[in-house]
């Protein structure tokens, strides 16, 4: 019971037995002790121990009968004894025994002395079954402690026939005969701290005194005074644990965390010799390891053997000398042996101390593992570390030995790390040790100083060199090519950092890596800023050249040029045919002398990946397959769905319901357009009752969401920017929240147990989701300001999963948790670490905007509804897509049986789809379409085109289909609990009597099921439920299910006007209302800047003008026009009885839409129309007055500019056209401002202009001339067949008539054979007809089969050319910019005289006819995304040299050509579009290629046009040199345009046209001179003049009309403008 008393009986009988068997005990720390037994211990299955966890030599194997030991005394005496490690003993290995649980107390008895005796006696050895056992390895069975673990050899072992008396307990005395030594001896061993220390004691006195005795100089020394071994630090104490013994408590002056704060341990330096404290011994040992003491000549035998394997695996330049260990007087605790043989350390476990200091001088030491504590003359201080990282970094760059520097350097380290130095000389260190590490390619070596150097970095900031290892870390990232890491290093990436050179440079070579652009990614490995970002790239160039190889290899299908290889890899060409013979790909010259590839290039392209050193992939985890609800299952969950086809009843709001909302405490809430909500009660089998009505906001709802259990409610307005937040239960508004954005949608975020009741709000502007505390609403609790970057997000969350899942109008959804978990990723949850690996991207690669999204009850799934009308259910946890459901017009026009059954007329369907089509291309609507999951999460629930349906979400049926008979279109519903809240209503039940119990009851138990919803545009909401709505032979019917509980108020009802104002003043005003069909209009007026128009406005206004005007003009996405009488544009007259001038003023632009302006025909035109502008319009600047703006009302506006319009008529086109042979027609179109609206321009006096394709010109034009001689000039002369090869030979195959009366109208037509107009359609050979049809043209003759097919194809190429012009993201206005561009890039026309605002008014006036071209081809490329207002595209290299190759062969030959003459001859197409698509300029070269085009097609066509039908007026050339002629005292204005081919001389005062021109047809040279009216006797006159000014020309002179002007007036004209002529 004194355990603790070391004169205790019981303690000295137990060692004394164990030792005098050759045991060694060690006691632990929670009672008990351990001991090594020695060889030949019995363990046998005869010694059965009567107490677990025992030693099995005290109490097995002593069978006296008394009490056994209290050991659990020791451990709450002394629990803080130094430890001792056992020996270790022959076959068994290290055996450790450990006392458990409470022990009997008792002294021993003084028998236990004979009793140890015999059993030490004993002789186990010949016991063949016990040394089997042993060899076995096995567990002793009944002694469930102990462990076996065999080893070699034992070490140090001291048997008991060695101890004999006295000198067994003091070894080494019998040798010694001197006193003072013999005294020594003595009180070394009852001096020792740790008896069980005896052996190492022995070890160092027999290696001491022995050389003494020996020598007999014993006496030489004074023992007296000598320090016992201990008292020098020669002893060290060791530490050994069980597997359930706990970390001894560390010293004081030792760090109880780890030893290097901020800096792990560097890992290099701890050999497998050591064992960390704490560590847990496996059961899977080796059967050879070395179990060795930690001192003693064995021991430096071992270590002499150990340092000549390291300097064998190091080379050879290193020499082997012995290392002595001598004791030190450090008493620090020492490192420990490892028995795991795995090389698993915790290295953050060993312990440095902080003021130790080495005292080695040594520039150079080879490097070892640390076994022990190092000795401070085995270290270098950092004096000399510095001299030796100089010393050894100037050796290695002479001799580029990676061998001596890896070693050195780590020797350093290591020094480092023992000394505990932490200062930017160990970052210099580190630094140097990457970099040379790197530079030869060792990867392990470089990331593990990298890991130390961002410890040292934290604790030593503003380090030089730490932007540019920040930068090397990116760089080495792209080897391992690990997103996550990537992603955690750019979160890393500051301002300061990004203007490191380093750091660029890594970014522009990860951005060429991800983007895939190979050209630019080996420039910038050319380019690196040092050596070392270039050693980095290094280790993965060689699959990069792959990648980018194998993108080659997919451009060409046999051989391959080497310079497209060498150009685009930046190699040299020796190094490259090294490369490819490498690859297996050999490099021969072809018949032209151009070094091709070839070889096994398909086999390389299979797998070279293999090859490529990459990370590998994990094989992902098979699905899990659920058990899905039974059809049975699936029955009884319908059973609380309603089954009537019809409403039963509704109710009224005094507007359009836009939401309805069930909770579950059996509540409804209905809100209406005008901020009206209300509450209402549903009661189980008696329907619903009003509740009350709060006028919430002074604008129509947003959004309206509960909380998980339906007593919290939110409210959202957009245009007050504010939530209201009630009380469901006790329906009373708690709480206003205020915002400084525009909400969009709303999700309460909170589950029972939360305090804090959180509500999410999204930005309608920018996606951005505001985390609020319901109850507060200064502060945002979260704001995700990044996580969306696209508008329209919509929230839904499972209090369930505690998961909320957000998704924005891109389609991009992502997953956050509640305020429990800091609104962080549910990684925990959720079994997926990548949206690669889900389906969650659908949305994004469908090109489909989200308008809502709900979770199931249980959260384990979700729906989404989007813009291509589908439903899908996604898995939560796996974001797998569970189910899709098609409510499309397409699926329902291609599956008609689908809705056959429902007995729908056609008339009803086309009335349905019409509404679809509205629903889906509203900005609003579609938000509000509501969908819901049942409480059984098994069916869903949504309204589609025909009512509403029900659908199994797992096998994807169809179980139910309501509202079918009904007419108006569902859009909101929601599920009501077919089963009551709360027992109320049982209570109820036994108030009553009690006959009528039982059928109560009964009628309560059965599910009352009821659905609510709203209709489109409707102000009531509707009730499903299992009842057939009453009819009048009912007893207890009404007149209507539509019931009347609000009062009808008559809406749009206009003010009263005065008939007669008599004061001028009072009838004008600065703001004013435009009422409408559509709703009114506010404006405010412009007074002060434009008094005359703002008067003419109110003028008419008040005295009835404008009443009953149509907006006879609509041009989407441009204006819309009224204020005409006549409703078709001509008409209308001002106050004054005419016409009044413009008012401009500086301040009034057109810069912004809802601009209020002045409709005119010309300048100073203005009179009653006016137009309001939907976008902004810049070139109305100037040539339409502004007098107003829209202040409200600018949804009427939009809506009244998306109206259904009338295309103009065709058949007045028609009748235009028919003066001409329409016989041989294939397609007549109209094109021009004169067809098509051009801004705000009046088409009345435009010129319109045809192009006639017929398949027969000679035939037409042999007909026209007979018909219409008048439409041709004088080359009618020279007959139709002439006429047909100077159409089909020369310029761009299209011969004009111009200025041709037709119906009072001007008219000009072009014709082209059909063989001409495909060709340019196809290869835009000349871009003149196919220029024209990219743009909205008027069909007038519909085309054939085969041209309608160009025509796509046209507009396809159109399309990819004006994508290679845009930018990443663009907008549907520039896409078509360019679209137009491109028939009049090369134009001279439109340098000298098209109009320069005619692509602007050409895509406003269009908008929506490009939209009905373009969209569709936008949505079928997989390379762009196009989303509500702009369009995102693929810009890569691959997509740019897809494109390129998508081009017209026209503008590919052209491009051939054009780089042939500037650059290399003898590059092909592909290699030309290869190196094209990796230029940063390609959009230029396109853009010249394509001018080249249309330059030289336009200058020819321009002077076949003269040739055929004189220079057009209609374009509006202006001139480029003024000069006057003075003639007869008349001044006539000469305008003279220089031309490449042609002089064009304009005589404006006599308004005639002279077009002279100089032609190089073939080998003729033609001059045309067209005076306009003049005699013969002038042209015969004129003939002459002019073949003696021009001799050896053929001269045309082109007239038609007779004039009495004297020839001789317009020959002397002439004769003196040529010299004029020639000057210019």
């Amino acid at each position: 019971d004194k355990f603790s008393n070391p004169e205790n009986p019981a303690w000295i009988a137990a060692q004394r037995a164990l030792e005098k068997i050759g045991a060694e005990t060690d006691p632990v720390v929670n009672g008990g002790m351990s001991f090594t037994p020695p060889v030949g211990f019995p363990y046998g299955p005869h010694y059965q121990p009567y107490y677990p966890g025992i030693s099995t030599a005290v109490h097995n194997n002593i069978q006296a009968g008394f009490p056994p030991l209290d050991l659990s005394l020791y451990n709450s005496q002394k629990p803080n004894l130094p430890f001792v490690k056992p020996k270790l003993g022959n076959n068994l290995g290290k055996v450790q025994y450990q006392a458990r649980g409470s022990l009997s107390k008792g002294p021993l008895p003084p028998s236990v002395q004979n009793t140890v005796s015999e059993i030490s006696q004993q002789n186990f050895l010949g016991n063949n079954k016990t040394k089997s056992f042993f060899q076995n390895g096995t567990q002793a069975p009944g002694v469930p402690t102990v462990k076996f673990n065999p080893t070699k050899k034992p070490v140090g072992l001291l048997l008991p026939s060695q101890l004999k008396n006295e000198d067994c307990d003091y070894p080494l005395i019998s040798k010694v005969s001197h006193p003072p030594l013999r005294n020594y001896i003595l009180r070394a061993f009852k001096s020792l701290p740790n008896p069980n220390q005896k052996h190492k004691l022995l070890n160092y006195l027999e290696e001491r005194v022995t050389p003494l005795i020996e020598s007999g100089a014993t006496k030489a020394v004074n023992w007296d005074s000598e320090p016992l071994p201990h008292e020098v630090g020669y002893i060290f104490e060791t530490f050994s644990f069980s597997k359930t013994q706990k970390r001894p408590a560390p010293p004081v002056n030792m760090p109880t965390k780890k030893p290097m704060v901020g800096m792990a341990m560097d890992t290099s330096f701890v050999g497998p010799d050591i064992l960390l404290s704490g560590a847990k011994v496996t059961k899977n040992k080796s059967k050879n390891l070395k179990d060795e003491q930690i001192n003693g000549p064995v021991v430096d035998k071992l270590k002499e053997k150990r340092a000549k394997r390291f300097a064998n695996e190091l080379g050879k330049n290193f020499t082997i000398s012995p290392i002595k260990f001598t004791p030190t007087n450090d008493s620090s605790p020492i490192y420990f042996l490892d028995t795991k043989g795995n090389n698993s350390y915790k290295f953050s476990e060993i312990s440095m101390e902080e003021n130790f200091v080495g005292t080695s001088t040594e520039l150079e030491r080879r490097y070892l593992r640390l076994t022990e504590r190092p000795r401070p003359d085995q270290v270098r201080p950092e004096a000399v570390l510095k001299k030796s990282i100089n010393h050894v970094l100037g050796k290695y760059y002479k001799t580029k030995s990676y061998d001596y520097a890896g070693g050195q350097l780590k020797s350093i380290r290591q020094d480092l790390c023992v000394q505990n130095i932490r200062n930017p000389f160990a970052i210099y260190v580190y630094e140097e040790c990457a970099k040379v590490a790197i530079e030869n390619g060792d990867k392990e070596e470089f990331n593990q100083s990298q890991q130390q150097l961002r410890q040292l970095y934290s604790l030593n900031p503003n380090t030089n060199n730490e932007a540019n290892f920040f930068g090397y870390n990116l760089l080495f990232l792209l080897y391992t090519n690990n997103p996550m890491d990537i992603n955690k290093w750019m979160q890393n990436l500051t301002r300061d950092k990004k203007n490191n050179k380093v750091v660029r440079f890594a970014l522009g070579v990860f951005h060429a890596l991800k983007y895939k652009i190979y050209p630019r990614f080996f420039e910038l490995y050319h380019q690196a800023p040092d050596a070392t970002s270039k050693h980095l790239i290094n280790i993965y160039l060689d699959r990069e050249r792959c990648n980018a190889l194998k993108i080659i290899l997919s451009a060409y299908q046999v051989y391959i040029p080497l310079e497209v290889i060498s150009d685009n890899l930046r190699y040299e060409i020796n190094e490259l045919r090294e490369w490819l013979k490498a690859k297996d790909i050999e490099t021969v010259p072809n018949k032209e002398g151009k070094e091709i590839c070839q070889g096994n290039i398909f086999n390389f392209r299979m797998t070279m990946d293999s090859n490529v050193e990459s990370p590998k992939k994990v094989k992902s985890k098979k699905r899990k397959i659920k058990n899905f609800p039974s059809p049975d299952e699936v029955a009884s969950y319908l059973k609380e769905l309603p089954k009537c086809d019809s409403y039963e009843k509704s109710f009224m709001h005094r507007t359009n319901i836009t939401h309805v909302l069930s909770t579950l405490t059996d509540f409804i809430i209905t809100a209406s357009k005008d901020g009206i909500l209300k509450f209402w009660k549903k009661t189980h089998h008696q329907g619903i009752e009003y509740v009350k009505a709060y006028k919430c906001h002074s604008h129509e709802f947003i959004d309206l969401q509960s909380n998980h259990n339906g007593t919290l409610l939110a409210t959202l307005s957009t245009e007050d920017k504010s939530a209201k937040i009630f009380d469901v239960s006790n329906f009373d508004m708690t709480n206003i929240l205020s915002f400084s954005f525009k909400p969009f949608s709303c999700a309460w975020l909170d589950r029972s147990r939360d305090v804090i009741k959180a509500l999410a709000v999204t930005d309608i502007d920018t996606g951005a989701v505001h985390v609020f505390d319901s109850s507060d609403s200064k502060n945002a609790l979260k704001v995700f300001d990044r996580m969306h970057r696209s508008p329209f997000t919509k929230i839904t969350y499972s209090s369930v999963l505690d998961i909320a899942i957000s998704v924005d109008s891109k389609g991009i959804l992502e997953y956050w948790s509640g305020i429990q978990r800091n609104f962080q990723f549910p990684d925990s949850d959720v079994k997926f670490s990548s949206k690669l690996s889900t389906d969650l991207l659908i949305h994004m690669k469908e090109k489909v905007k989200v308008y809502n999204i709900c979770s199931s009850q249980n959260g384990e799934y979700f729906a989404t509804f989007s813009s291509d009308a589908k439903y899908r259910v996604f898995k939560t946890l796996s974001g797998k897509l569970l189910s899709v459901f098609d409510e499309s017009i397409d699926y329902y026009d291609n599956n008609p049986l689908d809705y056959e059954e429902l007995n729908i007329s056609s008339m009803d369907l086309a009335r349905k789809k019409a509404i679809e089509k509205e629903i889906l291309n509203d900005n609003y609507i579609p938000y509000t379409i509501k969908m819901k999951f049942d409480y059984n999460n098994t069916i869903l629930v949504y309204p589609c085109i025909f009512g509403i349906k029900m659908v199994n979400i797992f096998d994807k049926s169809t179980l139910r289909m309501i509202a079918t008979s009904e007419t108006m279109r569902i859009c909101a519903l929601d599920i009501c609990n077919a089963h009551p809240f709360n027992e109320q209503l049982m209570q109820s039940v036994a108030t009553v009597r009690t006959e009528n119990c039982k059928d109560l009851s009964e009628k309560a138990s059965e599910p009352d099921p009821l659905i609510v919803a709203s209709g489109l545009s409707k102000n009531r909401f509707y009730l499903f439920t299992n009842c057939e709505p009453l009819t009048k032979d009912d007893k207890n019917s009404t007149d209507n299910r539509d019931i009347i509980n609000e009062k009808i108020v008559q809406e749009n009802v206009k003010p009263n006007i005065l008939d007669e104002i008599t004061d001028d003043s009072s009838m004008i005003r600065e703001k004013a209302i435009i009422h409408t069909s559509k709703g009114d209009i506010h404006i405010k007026l412009f007074l002060n800047e434009c008094p005359k128009a703002v008067k003419n406005f109110c003028t008419h206004a008040y005295n009835g003008y404008y009443n009953g005007h149509i907006f006879h003009r609509v041009i989407k996405n441009f204006i819309i026009q009224t204020g005409d009488p006549t409703g078709k544009g001509t008409g209308g007259e001002s106050i004054w009885g005419g016409e009044f001038e413009d008012e401009f003023h500086h301040s009034l632009k057109f810069d912004a839409p809802y601009k209020l302006g002045m409709a005119n025909a010309g300048p100073n035109t203005n009179g009653s129309q006016f137009f309001i502008t939907v976008a902004p319009t810049e070139w109305l600047d100037g040539k339409n007055t502004l007098f107003g703006s829209v202040i409200d009302g600018f949804n009427v506006v939009n809506s009244i500019n998306k109206v259904q319009t009338q295309e103009k008529s065709v058949s007045e086109y028609l009748e235009l056209i028919q003066c001409v042979p329409l016989d041989t027609a294939e397609f007549v179109f109209a094109y021009g401002s004169g067809a098509i609206s051009q801004g705000n321009e009046n088409m009345k006096d435009k010129m319109v202009d045809f192009i006639i394709i017929t398949n027969d010109p000679l035939k037409f034009h042999a007909d026209n001339i007979n018909k219409n001689p008048s439409h041709y000039s004088f080359l009618r002369k020279i007959g139709p067949k002439r006429i047909t090869e100077i159409q089909t030979k020369f310029g761009a195959r299209v011969y004009y008539n111009s200025r041709v009366e037709s119906n009072n109208r001007m008219i000009k037509y072009g014709v082209i054979s059909t063989d001409n107009v495909l060709q340019d359609l196809l290869d835009w050979n000349w871009l003149y007809v196919a220029g024209r049809m990219q743009k909205p043209i008027l069909n007038v003759l519909k085309p054939t089969k085969k041209i309608e097919e160009a025509m796509e194809i046209n507009h396809t190429s159109a399309l990819q050319l004006a994508l290679l012009m845009v930018e990443d993201t663009f907008t549907f206005e520039n896409l078509f910019k360019h679209i137009v561009n491109i028939s009049y890039n090369g134009d001279f026309r439109q340098v000298i005289g098209e109009d320069k605002n005619k692509v602007n008014k050409i895509v406003h006036g269009s908008y929506d006819k490009f939209m009905d071209i373009y969209k569709p081809l936008l949505e079928k490329d997989p390379r762009v995304t196009v989303l509500s207002d702009k369009c995102e595209q693929d810009n890569t290299t691959q997509a740019v040299y897809h494109r390129i190759n998508l081009l017209p062969l026209g503008v590919i030959n052209c491009l051939q050509e054009k780089w042939k003459r500037k650059n290399e001859p003898r590059k092909d197409v592909e290699e030309i579009s290869f190196t094209l698509a990796n230029r940063t300029d390609f959009d230029v070269i396109i853009r010249d290629m394509t001018s080249s085009i249309v330059a030289k097609s336009s200058r020819n066509q321009t002077i076949k046009n003269a040739l055929s039908a004189g220079f057009d007026m209609e374009n509006n050339v202006q001139p480029s040199i003024d000069f006057q002629l003075k003639i007869e005292e008349v001044t006539l204005n000469v305008k003279v345009i220089v031309l490449e081919y042609c002089y064009i001389i304009y005589i404006g005062k006599r308004n005639t046209i002279d077009i002279m021109t100089m032609g190089n047809f073939g080998k003729s040279t033609l001059l045309d001179f067209s005076p306009g009216a003049c005699s013969q006797m002038y042209v015969e006159s004129l003939n002459l003049k002019l073949s003696k000014a021009f001799p050896g020309k053929q001269i045309f002179i082109n007239t038609d009309l007779s004039s009495n002007d004297s020839p001789e007036f317009w020959s002397e004209i002439f004769l003196k403008f040529v010299p004029k002529l020639k000057e210019v």
